[in-house]
């Protein structure tokens, strides 16, 4: 190989790398079930992650409850790993819902009448729904 070629395929990894790093991917395949800080073993649940106003803002409803599940982005910063998982995007849409599986670990101990801090270490099933500008209705899509 030139030193040319060799050039283009450094750069080309280069900007790669950057590019995934930008979006928040882990190019490590960490999750968050390996903190330090957790206060207890990882479970999933059957959820709706979307954005709410206050802290924090990503949110986790969890199904057939009044269960809310904050996602830790302030007090327990995510340290070499992705706020969240692929293939949940680095970027909400406030008009989104995110339906799923969801591998929670948690950063505090079950509460009762507190949203509990945690994190996410997967998504299985995830269906992606838009809410119409009546957020009565629904469009879903798979991604």
């Amino acid at each position: 190989m030139n030193f040319r070629a060799h050039c283009r395929v450094s750069i080309s990894v280069a900007l790669a790398l950057a590019a995934t790093l930008a979006l928040g991917a882990n190019p490590t395949g960490t999750t968050c079930a390996t903190d330090q800080r957790l206060s207890g073993p990882c479970f999933k649940v059957r959820g709706r992650l979307s954005l709410w106003n206050g802290a924090p803002s990503v949110r986790i409803w969890v199904v057939g409850t009044k269960r809310i599940l904050g996602v830790s982005e302030g007090r327990f910063t995510p340290d070499h790993y992705a706020l969240l998982p692929a293939p949940l995007p680095q970027t909400l849409d406030w008009e989104t819902d995110y339906f799923g599986s969801y591998a929670v670990c948690p950063f505090e101990p079950d509460t009762r009448g507190t949203m509990r801090l945690v994190c996410v270490a997967g998504v299985e099933g995830l269906s992606i729904r838009r809410r119409d500008a009546d957020a009565s209705n629904f469009r879903s899509e798979r991604p």
